[in-house]
């Protein structure tokens, strides 16, 4: 199996045999925009570098992850605030609709967190909501304002004619949400509540 990088992603994804709705292209859509983030702004967090699309018969469309070190230690909340934050603001961005306690890997030797399974992203208004651990602990601890890398990475996103290549894996109604999401953030330079989608 070859993980699908960069421009070759996107190239294959229009060919694929999986619908632009399908949930399963949250996570290949959340390495697309990392991917564009990152090549601008430098790693704040470290999701996961490559998706790979597959049928499997009898149990329909689904992605493989590469794997990542670590638990879901919740140690990650002391050791490695500045990436917990970082998260949160993530999660807004993208409408995490389910970063339960389990959702997340934090490796306490490289301190490095790292967000897994983000099937249920890019929301649109009204979407299901479970939960965002995240997004919730920033919230709680009064760290709503957007800092100015968030503020520039949303400028970034939102100055691409495709968001950073975004347009290419969801439907376009999430797309949408996405970038009113996105200029919502911006205008009110503050996280969203948690399923304000």
């Amino acid at each position: 199996m070859t993980p699908m990088h960069g421009a070759w992603l996107s190239a294959r994804a229009r060919s694929t045999p999986f619908s632009a709705s399908s949930i399963t292209y949250g996570s290949v859509a959340f390495v697309s925009i990392r991917r564009g983030f990152h090549d601008r702004h430098g790693t704040l967090i470290r999701p996961p570098r490559s998706a790979v699309l597959r049928y499997i018969r009898d149990a329909g469309p689904g992605v493989l992850i590469n794997w990542r070190r670590g638990s879901p230690d919740p140690a990650v909340f002391d050791q490695a605030n500045a990436q917990v934050c970082a998260a949160a603001f993530w999660d807004a961005l993208i409408g995490q609709q389910d970063r339960h306690a389990t959702n997340f890997r934090y490796d306490a030797e490289t301190r490095r967190l790292a967000l897994i399974d983000n099937a249920f992203a890019f929301a649109r208004p009204n979407d299901l909501h479970n939960q965002s651990l995240f997004l919730a602990y920033r919230r709680s601890a009064h760290m709503v304002p957007l800092n100015g890398s968030e503020r520039t990475a949303l400028e970034t996103i939102l100055g691409s004619d495709d968001l950073l290549g975004l347009r290419l894996f969801i439907s376009e109604d999430r797309a949408d949400a996405f970038e009113a999401r996105a200029r919502a953030m911006l205008e009110r330079k503050m996280l969203p509540l948690p399923g304000a989608f």
